[in-house]
């Protein structure tokens, strides 16, 4: 079964019919072809029987009874809808109702906020693994932390929560829109926006807009064939021409906002261009002279291209004499190579959610592994390489936090975050380890980038230590050749695997070390939930020790040997495992 993202575009638009049919099944037809008309991405119904909402003695039970469809009128209004490829969004009230959507193959389901404690609903609706709209209006937080946790238990529906409610309208004052952050703050997901201001009102129009520059995704707004008639919810309902217009505001407002993306426009490359200020020659300096930070002046230049940073600059050697006010680059200085650790980040994995950001003792696995990496005195930079897809905001929190460079990119072009983060920091060589790894062989880090240096070497791996205790080297343009070169798979998490493929067209350098630390039998990644018990017992058995050396960790094992039995069904031939 294919899964629908209804975040493919980055605003998702969404007709609420609720009730304005009425129970009439030609007004039902009518304000579906308008709707259609509007060029909304989904149009929402509310699929109900009385007796799925309201006991039979309610004051409305009879009036809910008239609004209620046969199934067969339903099927024909959802034929109609998918031959024009709109997205159909069900609100149900039973497991019943629910069943008939899914068969019926509506494309998303609305849990309604009545219905946010009926688990048996909330079961059925996430193993359907369809997108679900969470809506919260009215709802407590726990109420909400127990409905999302049942449908990520139940199935890998993408959830969407839903903010807003209705009060026939509801005052401007009572719309909360900050509300939207800060579910998105507690909850890391996706958050959309259900309006629900009288529709008679200038703002009917505009507080979508706002709620998407506070960061909605999606936005559901009623919609109604005729205000003027008074029908059923007409009072926060919009008609079809406005409707229509609101869809082109949002489109625009889209293109406004933009992308989370930090890569640049033509327009802003060419803006750089002109106006960035490079570094040039402040005299004239002499073949083989060392440059220090006095002889760099930093002007602009016309139609240069290649930029190096004044940091590369200094301490390098000229390869030629180079005239005052010329520019440095490649062919005329000799630059010392940096070194750069890249953290590919993302929340999704099939095995243990956010592994980064699970704690290994009072820290996180990224804590730790930051912590070991600053230990080496060759690598000049730590940067992330954030996955653009939703959910992946909390690795930017953290970069901001602990004042750490990022890039965000395609969440499974995994090569191309490198390649990014690498020229984000104008890094020669990378630093590769897993962002699973809370143990990295930190104490040899130094010796194997001299090595690496020493021979010329395009490729450097450590070989036959234990799976999540190694890291990689790998020089920038060996990236981009393979990038350039490879496939969707080599372009993947798998990141190195062009290279080994092709090894006739890099050259190759094995790190080997002492022969008693070989355990390439020992697992100390973490990918699934045993083997975070691992290393918290490792942790344990250390005292919680910041930074704990190879040896340490090894001689813990040897004492404990029980402990490897505990991740021992998910061990693998460490390294290939580990690429």
């Amino acid at each position: 079964m294919t899964k629908t993202n209804i975040l493919n575009k980055k605003m998702f638009i969404i007709a609420e019919i609720a009730n304005t049919h009425e129970g009439s099944i030609n007004k039902l037809h009518e304000i579906v072809n308008k709707a259609i008309k509007t060029k909304t991405d989904a149009i929402k119904f509310q699929l109900f029987t009385a007796k799925e909402l309201l006991v039979k003695n309610h004051s409305e039970y009879e009036s809910f009874k008239k609004l209620e469809f046969s199934n067969s009128e339903w099927l024909k209004v959802f034929k109609k809808i998918k031959k024009h490829h709109v997205k159909i969004c069900a609100d149900v009230f039973s497991k019943e109702r629910a069943a008939f959507a899914h068969k019926a193959g509506i494309d998303i389901f609305k849990i309604h906020s009545s219905d946010m404690n009926n688990y048996e609903l909330i079961d059925y609706i996430a193993s359907t693994q369809k997108p679900i709209l969470l809506s919260c209006s009215g709802c407590k937080l726990n109420e909400i932390d127990n409905a999302i946790n049942r449908i990520k238990i139940k199935g890998k529906s993408q959830i969407i929560l839903m903010h807003g409610f209705q009060a026939f309208p509801t005052k401007i004052n009572k719309i909360e829109l900050n509300r939207i952050k800060n579910f998105q703050k507690r909850y890391d997901l996706p958050v959309g926006y259900m309006d629900h201001i009288d529709g008679g009102s200038k703002l009917a129009k505009i507080i979508p807009l706002i709620a998407m520059g506070t960061g909605a995704f999606v936005i559901e707004k009623h919609i109604t064939r005729n205000r003027s008639l008074k029908e059923d919810d007409y009072e926060s309902s919009i008609n079809p021409d406005e409707f229509t217009e609101m869809v082109k505001l949002l489109r625009k407002t889209e293109k406004i906002l933009g992308n989370d993306s930090f890569e640049l426009s033509q327009e802003e490359q060419e803006y750089r261009k002109k106006m960035k200020k490079i570094p040039v020659a402040k005299r004239t300096i002499k073949k083989g002279q060392k440059i220090k930070k006095r002889d760099i002046n930093l002007l602009r230049y016309e139609n240069y291209v290649e930029e190096l940073n004044v940091l590369d600059i200094i301490d390098s050697v000229a390869k030629k004499t180079i005239l005052k006010d010329n520019p440095f680059n490649m062919k005329n200085i000799e630059k010392k190579n940096k070194v750069v650790a890249v953290l590919a980040c993302r929340v999704e994995s099939a095995r243990l959610f956010a592994k980064p950001m699970q704690f290994v003792d009072n820290r996180r696995i990224l804590d730790s592994m930051i912590s070991q990496l600053k230990k080496s005195k060759s690598i000049a930079e730590i940067i992330l390489a954030i996955s653009e897809n939703p959910g992946n905001e909390v690795f930017i929190d953290y970069a901001r936090k602990n004042k750490l460079k990022f890039v965000i990119g395609d969440d499974t072009d995994v090569l191309q975050r490198m390649i990014k983060a690498g020229e984000h920091t104008n890094a020669d060589i990378i630093f590769r380890v897993t962002t699973e790894d809370p143990f990295v062989y930190w104490e040899i880090i130094d010796l194997v980038i001299s090595d690496h240096l020493k021979k010329n070497a395009d490729f450097t791996y450590t070989v036959d230590l234990p799976n999540g205790i190694g890291f990689e080297l790998i020089n920038l343009e060996s990236l981009k050749f393979s990038h350039k070169n490879g496939n969707k798979r080599t372009r993947s998490e798998l990141v190195t695997e062009y290279i080994f493929q092709n090894k006739s067209q890099f050259k190759i350098n094995k790190y080997n070390v002492k022969k008693q630390l070989r355990r390439p039998d020992i697992r100390l990644t973490v990918d699934f939930p045993e083997d975070l018990i691992l290393v918290r017992e490792i942790m344990s058995k250390l005292k919680n020790k910041k930074i704990p050396r190879f040896q340490e960790i090894l001689e813990t094992l040897n004492k404990n040997p029980e402990l490897l039995e505990i991740n021992d069904k998910h061990n693998e031939e460490a390294y290939r495992n580990w690429l």
